[in-house]
C-alpha cells in the first residue's frame, strides 16, 4: 500500500492524472482498495495539473460511491481554485464541503480569503 500511495504522491507532484488514475486502478485490482490519503492524493494531481473541473468531479463521485471526504479533500479543491482566482468556484466547493458537515480549517477559510482577493473582491474576501 505504501509502495502505491509513493507512486501516486510522484504521479500527482507532476500533474499527470492518467499515471494517478492508473495506479489507483491498479491498487483496486490488487485487492488493496484505496484510501483517503490515496484518494486526496489524485485531487491533487487534478489540481496540479489544473484540470480543477475535473477535480470536483471526482470529489462528487467518490462522495456518490460511499467515500466520506475529509477537509483536506475539500481544501485540495478550493486552493486550486483559490491560485486560479475562481472565487466563485471556491466557494461552490465550500458549500458543498458544508453540505457534507466537513468542518473547515484555517487553510481553507486562508485559501477562499485568497480566491476574493486575487480578483479583487475585497467584500469577498471579508
Amino acid at each position: 500500500h505504501v509502495a502505491y500511495t509513493s507512486l501516486l504522491r510522484c504521479s500527482a507532484k507532476q500533474g499527470d492524472v492518467e499515471a494517478a488514475d492508473r495506479l489507483l486502478r491498479q491498487m483496486s485490482e490488487a485487492g488493496i482498495p484505496p484510501d483517503t490519503q490515496a484518494l486526496n492524493v489524485v485531487l491533487d494531481a487534478f489540481v496540479t495539473a489544473g484540470e480543477l473541473e475535473r477535480a470536483e468531479e471526482y470529489l462528487a463521485s467518490m462522495q456518490s460511491s460511499g467515500w466520506e471526504p475529509t477537509v483536506v479533500s475539500f481544501t485540495t479543491v478550493i486552493s486550486g481554485y483559490a491560485e486560479k482566482g475562481d472565487a466563485a468556484s471556491a466557494v461552490r466547493v465550500f458549500e458543498s464541503m458544508r453540505d457534507a458537515a466537513v468542518e473547515p480549517n484555517q487553510v481553507t477559510f486562508n485559501s477562499l480569503i485568497q480566491s476574493h482577493a486575487s480578483c479583487s473582491d475585497i467584500a469577498g474576501a471579508e
